[in-house]
């Protein structure tokens, strides 16, 4: 599991994605780039114009966040959220590339199926959120990452949006997300990060997919190769177990310089 972090100041947004829908935003800002703004006395960079990029996050699964604040402690008050790796890293990747913008379900579908995510809604609902991106940070270039059912949604929105998207990032990659709608005719950059060992998505059904675009292996020989029974879970292979800072510094290298490593862990 990804190690919590010091956050920097984090915000939670409410947006209309479309009339009368909203959802929740979660907006993270590099730590860096934050104290230098409090050092000179003026607001954080969550609010600032600054960033030279920033990653819009797509949840897997049923597309459930977690967001609350911690009870006890040091930290007691503080922005708690919880969801796949993108998520529980947001800080390290945001520090290395510029903000990342966590996006929850919206308010009409509190669980979002792989039918959802190939609706024309949920591209909306994906486009407001580029729109607010864009607005707080003028000129960065805007990103999708999505992890398992989550790339599906990065994909079929990539492709719908890709005019106003500088890349797609493609993690644990669901069955059909190459097929979504518009994906194949996609002409900005896509990267892809798949385990070999991954039992949840098998690492040979999307080797050949993937061909056309940059590929990340993610190997590591403690884990089990993959059997019948399908593992999905937050400590498996397809949560890229044991090599979740290579996998996340991989993401962000590639976003800051368009290169990759072919394989990390």
């Amino acid at each position: 599991m990804w190690p919590p972090a010091t956050a920097a100041e984090e915000r939670v947004l409410r947006i209309e994605s479309r009339p009368g829908v909203s959802e929740v935003m979660v907006l993270t800002p590099a730590r860096v780039a934050n104290e230098v703004a409090n050092a000179m006395g003026s607001e954080p960079v969550a609010g600032q114009r600054d960033a030279k990029n920033v990653v819009i996050v797509l949840e897997g699964g049923s597309g459930q966040i977690r967001i609350g604040k911690t009870s006890d402690g040091p930290d007691a008050g503080k922005l708690k959220v919880g969801g796949s790796l993108p998520v529980m890293a947001r800080q390290e990747l945001a520090d290395k590339v510029g903000a990342v913008a966590i996006l929850t379900q919206p308010s009409d579908r509190p669980v979002m199926d792989q039918q959802w995510r190939d609706s024309n809604e949920h591209v909306a609902d994906i486009a407001a959120a580029v729109t607010v991106v864009q607005q707080r940070f003028p000129g960065a270039k805007v990103w999708l990452l999505g992890l398992s059912n989550g790339s599906w949604s990065a994909a079929h929105a990539g492709a719908a949006l890709q005019d106003k998207l500088a890349g797609v990032i493609l993690m644990s990659v669901a069955q059909g997300a190459f097929a979504t709608r518009g994906f194949a005719g996609i002409r900005i950059p896509v990267l892809v990060v798949q385990h070999r060992r991954d039992a949840c998505l098998p690492y040979s059904n999307i080797e050949a997919q993937a061909r056309w675009h940059t590929l990340i292996t993610v190997d590591d020989a403690r884990l089990p190769r993959p059997g019948a029974r399908r593992e999905c879970s937050g400590s498996a292979a397809h949560s890229f177990r044991g090599s979740e800072a290579a996998v996340m510094a991989a993401v962000a290298q590639w976003i800051n310089t368009g290169k990759a490593p072919e394989k990390a862990q």
